[in-house]
């Protein structure tokens, strides 16, 4: 069969416009999936920030556990109130005297 250069061209010209239109689905493809707003990048940047709000998470928990804890003794452990009483507030029992050890300035504390 022969083909003449016009309809050989026009073959060629449109293998081109077809390779062209691939690449241009391709580009785009690639840009929605990878770049954008919603791409992978953004995707990993979320997920960043949801590991890092499940971190404080945590420990916002742990804390309230604690302080709970400590709520529960102050409200029925004596002993426990005792204990706070002494050593943040330095409040004595009756007849107890309380001592503040002072160091000498020219010593040096190790």
């Amino acid at each position: 069969m022969p083909t003449t250069p016009k309809a050989q061209a026009q073959a060629t010209h449109k293998k081109r416009w077809k390779y062209a239109l691939y690449a241009a689905v391709l580009l785009s493809l690639g840009y929605f999936f990878i770049g954008g707003d919603d791409g992978l990048g953004a995707i990993r940047q979320q997920r960043l920030e949801l590991a890092m709000a499940e971190g404080r998470l945590l420990h916002q928990r742990v804390r309230r556990d604690s302080l709970a804890l400590v709520l529960q003794r102050l409200q029925t452990d004596l002993d426990y109130i005792e204990k706070i009483a002494r050593e943040e507030l330095g409040m004595v029992k009756k007849g107890e005297h309380l001592y503040y050890m002072r160091t000498p300035k020219n010593q040096v504390e190790r």
